[in-house]
């Protein structure tokens, strides 16, 4: 079979095995076996049905155009506000029942946003979309369980002072949860993002008013509050500098007054004062 030079501006396709192509089972008077070189633009097949040759020049078969939703559901991306199609965005992998989309402008989830802000975000979702945002079969991941909302995160070493607290905590109606070191406390409020954060100052692995710091340094945990409680750092200086440079919203000396931490406590997540 004669194969048809190129013509000008055309290149010529070349695939270095010889392999020829099985046709055992071709019934006779069917066109001759092809090689794989014999595979080149513009090469005359078997007839078709009308008497015409086939033709297989790319020209015919164009690239597909890319296609876009039709769909549009308008979200704004907590880390670099900018606002996006939820349809054309990939959801993200974080280890959440409910994921959220991935920017597609940053890359970035909401997971570790505020309650408040991933709340109002999914208000008005439109169903399918609320329904892919639950992970098939998936039950709540048993380290980030759901939490009674405002979340109050108490790092206390002391069992006595830890029990006494959070009795107190619980008393007012607040979620709890509770870590021993500083290095833990900074762990779990990254990721149950609690609104207010109680601590001692000095703690086993981390400063207490340094973890306070670390934690409003996070973006997800802007909003939140911090409490420091100290025995050890009472003068007046000290409790300027946990204001200024650990930026912690309240700062209450030992031993610990509970009127004035129920007081404080509430007027920070300006919840009323009860009990």
């Amino acid at each position: 079979m004669a194969v048809p030079a190129a013509t000008a501006g055309e290149t010529e396709l070349f695939f270095p095995s010889p392999l020829t192509l099985d046709t055992a089972s071709a019934s006779a008077g069917s066109a001759p076996p092809l090689a794989i070189d014999d595979w080149t633009r513009g090469i005359p097949f078997p007839e078709a049905a009308n008497g015409s040759e086939l033709d297989l020049h790319p020209a015919e078969f164009p690239a597909a155009e890319p296609i876009e939703s039709t769909q549009f559901f308008e979200l704004t991306c907590f880390v670099c506000q900018k606002s996006f199609n939820g349809y054309d965005a990939a959801w993200c992998d974080c280890p959440f029942r409910e994921r959220s989309l991935l920017c597609p402008n940053c890359g970035r989830c909401s997971c570790k946003a505020p309650a408040t802000y991933r709340q109002k975000l999914w208000l008005n979702a439109p169903s399918d979309l609320l329904t892919a945002r639950k992970r098939d079969g998936a039950a709540a991941d048993p380290e980030v369980p759901e939490h009674t909302r405002p979340l109050v995160l108490v790092v206390e070493d002391e069992s006595d002072m830890l029990a006494i607290v959070s009795l107190l905590i619980r008393s007012l109606g607040y979620g709890l949860i509770v870590a021993r070191d500083g290095e833990e406390g900074l762990r779990l409020g990254k990721l149950h993002r609690p609104e207010l954060v109680l601590s001692d100052a000095l703690l086993p692995k981390m400063d207490g008013r340094e973890m306070c710091k670390l934690l409003k340094e996070d973006s997800a945990l802007q909003s939140v509050k911090t409490v420091v409680m100290t025995g050890v750092y009472t003068y007046n200086k000290y409790k300027s500098e946990a204001l200024l440079a650990f930026k912690v919203d309240a700062y209450i000396f030992k031993p610990i007054n509970m009127d004035e931490l129920k007081s404080t406590i509430s007027k920070l997540l300006s919840t009323p004062v009860t009990g």
